[in-house]
């Protein structure tokens, strides 16, 4: 009897001692668990830092950037800056217009239509002045295809007609002046270069 009683002592100090270690190995399981995330959040964290932080360097070094102001349609030289901001091309020009008459109201169509073998060219332009003493001459002012045919501005004070802002034919001295100017280029040409000389340097302008 005395047996028995000794080996149930035994026994319950044997599962005692057992689940003291099962909790001990668990808690050191679960801490070591957290440990873990602690630092791998750490890593996340650091390694987005480094990442935005590569970017903002690449950006400033000009090989990365979302947000580029520089279209290629615009050059500043000569104390002018001239921006090409639109341009169309067909072979005939048209509007129609309301007229206002003493029998009443109707309507008046006006079109233009190119030589053959031609396509009229509209370019809208911005040209400003920023300093200096030059001049813009429109004698001076060429636009050139892809296959290297050059073409003048023409005669365009038909774009009043069409009810669209016409650049002044005048030279341009001082001042923001905007407005379309024609040419009469090659039917099916594109891939044009808009180019002008100054004493400081020759603008061009690829549209």
């Amino acid at each position: 009897m005395k047996g028995l009683k000794l080996f149930a002592a035994v026994f319950l100090v044997f599962v005692m001692m057992t689940g003291c270690s099962n909790g001990t190995t668990e808690n050191t399981t679960a801490k070591e668990g957290q440990s873990t995330n602690v630092q791998s959040a750490e890593d996340t964290s650091s390694g987005d830092v480094q990442d935005e932080n590569t970017q903002e360097e690449e950006s400033q070094n000009g090989e990365v950037s979302a947000d580029d102001s520089s279209s290629g349609n615009a050059e500043a030289v000569g104390g002018w800056k001239i921006e090409v901001e639109d341009s169309n091309q067909g072979k005939e020009l048209s509007d129609v217009s309301v007229v206002l008459g003493y029998t009443g109201t109707g309507t008046e169509e006006y079109s233009k239509e190119a030589e053959e073998g031609k396509e009229f060219l509209l370019v809208k332009l911005l040209c400003e002045k920023e300093d200096g003493q030059e001049v813009i001459d429109w004698e001076q002012l060429t636009v050139t295809d892809s296959e290297g045919n050059e073409y003048k501005r023409i005669d365009d004070a038909f774009l009043t007609d069409l009810n669209m802002k016409r650049m002044p034919g005048t030279e341009l001295n001082f001042g923001s002046n905007e407005g379309f100017i024609a040419f009469e280029v090659n039917e099916g040409a594109s891939g044009y270069t808009l180019s002008y000389p100054f004493e400081e340097g020759n603008i061009e302008i690829q549209f």
